[in-house]
């Protein structure tokens, strides 16, 4: 699995692109209007790359470790690598000698991302920055690989950590299936979106997609170009 590192670069806005899909009064046809005037702003990323074009070890650590970053996810909702939802996120590994893997404990909790009708960054990797309910996952399996699968559940993200829309929005269940790494690793997303639309979030869509940055809290979050968002 390869991802390619952050490059620190000052975001676009895509406000214009998006003000018809915050305002309208009816979700379905306002998301059918939204994915036709946005075709060309969300393109599939091509083969190749990944974070920085660098190998993730191919196997987990071999000992425990704790580690806090900044999930960054981009979706197929989402019409650039600005409007995304981002996680400040702790993660615990324990390794198991019997198996050559181990398992992994993840508590992800949303932060601010969308202000004043626009999408936002945070102002830091920090908890002054977070909002709303904490997504957790306690030891999931993780293979000799480093190879995991998580099912976060629930959970119900206020207007102002939904960096796509700016709307309360609601996905259950979250999962992640990835592949863990000390450095950085990332995963696909999927799911489902049930309100204020019902969209599935399909795993073989190479649009979805979260990357995972080691932090060190109060770090400036990482930003991210469209290519940036390989995971394999």
């Amino acid at each position: 699995m390869r991802f390619r590192p952050a490059a620190l670069v000052v975001p676009v806005g895509v406000v214009s692109l998006l003000a018809g899909f915050i305002a309208c009064v009816e979700p379905r046809k306002d998301y059918d209007d939204f994915l036709g005037n946005t075709t060309n702003q969300r393109t599939t990323p091509d083969g190749g790359g990944g974070l920085a074009d660098v190998e993730v070890d191919s196997k987990p650590p071999t000992q425990a470790v704790e580690g806090l970053y900044v999930a960054t996810c981009i979706t197929v909702l989402s019409a650039s690598a600005d409007n995304v939802l981002r996680f400040y996120t702790k993660t615990k590994y324990t390794p198991d000698a019997a198996t050559g893997g181990g398992k992994l404990t993840m508590n992800m909790t949303p932060l601010k991302g969308y202000a004043d009708g626009k999408a936002t960054q945070p102002k830091c990797a920090c908890t002054t920055e977070t909002l709303g309910t904490t997504l957790n996952v306690t030891d999931a399996p993780v293979d000799k690989n480093g190879k995991f699968n998580a099912n976060l559940g629930k959970i119900d993200l206020p207007p102002e950590a939904n960096g796509i829309s700016g709307r309360a929005i609601t996905l259950d269940p979250i999962i992640l299936d990835g592949r863990f790494a000390e450095t950085g690793f990332c995963s696909i997303l999927s799911g489902k979106v049930t309100a204020p639309i019902q969209i599935a979030l399909d795993a073989s869509d190479a649009r979805n997609i979260c990357l995972f940055v080691p932090i060190k809290d109060g770090d400036t979050v990482p930003t991210y170009k469209d290519a940036d968002f390989v995971c394999k």
